[in-house]
């Protein structure tokens, strides 16, 4: 999971989700990286929205997500984590910022 953690500059946060609520709470944390559990991701969630998945991507994530329980399943196996890391993508930043200065600007020629 650290190798994971470490694959980008723009890292928001890290995310080690098990669907439980006991024990699943760090409250000491300083960095970005520092790996938070379920019931950060819902504090964290309170304040800022950034989990706006279309279903398309929920779909994805979904079929991932049996495939993985098949596959432990299999294998008499019933840990599990879901890694989820959020990050700023810049490009996005970009391209939302020049969609809502065209739509300015749209604004202003009515």
């Amino acid at each position: 999971m650290a190798n994971c953690a470490h694959c980008g500059s723009n890292i928001e946060n890290v995310f080690d989700l098990k669907g439980s609520f006991v024990n699943r709470k760090v409250d000491d944390w300083t960095d970005a990286t520092d790996c938070l559990k379920d019931i950060n991701l819902l504090e964290i969630t309170r304040d800022k929205k950034f989990l706006n998945w279309q279903r398309p991507d929920m779909r994805e994530i979904m079929k991932m997500m049996i495939k993985d329980v098949k596959f432990l399943n299999t294998h008499n196996l019933m840990d599990y984590s879901l890694l989820l890391i959020i990050e700023n993508n810049p490009a996005y930043e970009d391209y939302k910022q020049n969609k809502d200065a065209g739509r300015f600007k749209m604004s202003l020629l009515r």
